[in-house]
Formats: structure tokens, sequence, C-alpha cells
């Protein structure tokens, strides 16, 4: 018997089984990113903040180790950009 992850990845071309290999020509194309987001968010991003993510989530999947980040610039990469995008009255710990 097939798990659902099986049946899933035959129902999917072979260029989409491979979740790196797939996103990266994507995440130069904001609006194939905005199709990526979570639904539950209802749009309530910038676009500059998902070109940021985008940004991050290129150079952790650079296929040479030693060009990507650690996981510490990426947590301050990303705490950084939380900071810039939230209204000056809200803390990160809301």
């Amino acid at each position: 018997m097939m798990s659902s992850f099986q049946i899933l990845l035959r129902t999917r071309t072979r260029g989409e089984h491979f979740l790196v290999r797939w996103a990266i020509p994507q995440l130069h194309d904001i609006d194939t990113l905005s199709k990526m987001v979570d639904p539950a968010l209802n749009g309530e991003y910038s676009a500059k903040s998902l070109s940021n993510f985008a940004d991050i989530i290129s150079r952790c999947v650079q296929s040479e180790p030693e060009f990507r980040p650690q996981m510490s610039e990426v947590v301050q990469d990303l705490t950084d950009m939380i900071k810039r995008d939230r209204p000056s009255n809200e803390s990160i710990g809301d």
C-alpha cells in the first residue's frame, strides 16, 4: 500500500519532487512567491517583506555549504525584518 506522500509524489512533475530545486527559480518572482505564502496570513505582509524573506531563503539554499549563512545569522536577519515591519507600538513578544 502506498503512503499519501508517495501518492502526492506521483501526481507531481519530477522537478517538484525536490523542494529546493523547485523553489529556487520561484524566489525571484513576486507573484509566484505570493502564491507560496501560507494563506492563513491573509495577505497581511508587504511585498518588500516577502522579497526580503526570499533573499534569506536564497542564501540558505546555496549549493555550496560555505556560502550558506549560519543559523544565528538567519535568526538575526528574520528578527531584524520583523522589527522593521512591525508598527513601532508593538514588540516582538506580543
